[in-house]
């Protein structure tokens, strides 16, 4: 019986837990939650996900903007292997490499960065690079950090006020 297991039973186990260790995941909208502000990610159109570390695991953003913010605080975010990924805005369910991407400025985006991804360029396009030196710029909104101490000390004036 032994035998028989370990011939047709244990290699199919082994299949199914070999997780790939590239490339996007699928996004579960309205289920998943965005790694940097935890709120539900809802728009395919924005949705973005970092697949790095040592682990090579998988995170999930509603926003470009929240992406990046979030991995430039990693000590891995520099590192070759590691992978970013956007939704292309025309199609929604086409993924393009984010570092090979056109990014267009002034859309309404889940976090207010304001940034669409094209897998084409477009007029007014912008690569990855100066995408990311504008997101940083911006400086992190405490109302999307809630670890940050700013954001406990907004909820508690709120809750004064109710």
């Amino acid at each position: 019986m032994k035998k028989w297991f370990c011939l047709f039973v244990l290699p199919f186990l082994l299949l199914a837990c070999n997780e790939e260790k590239t490339g996007p995941v699928d996004v579960h909208y309205d289920r998943d939650m965005c790694e940097r502000c935890r709120m539900i990610i809802s728009e395919p159109k924005f949705v973005a996900q970092v697949r790095g570390g040592p682990n090579k695991q998988v995170w999930k953003f509603d926003d470009i903007g929240d992406a990046v913010t979030w991995l430039n605080d990693k000590p891995w975010a520099g590192d070759k292997e590691t992978e970013i990924w956007v939704m292309d805005y025309t199609s929604g369910t086409q993924w393009v490499d984010a570092r090979s991407a056109y990014f267009v400025p002034g859309y309404l985006s889940p976090m207010a960065y304001g940034f669409a991804a094209f897998k084409a360029e477009r007029p007014m396009s912008v690569d990855f690079k100066t995408m990311l030196e504008k997101v940083l710029k911006k400086k992190i909104t405490i109302n999307c950090d809630p670890l940050d101490p700013q954001h406990s000390k907004l909820i508690n004036n709120n809750k004064r006020r109710a």
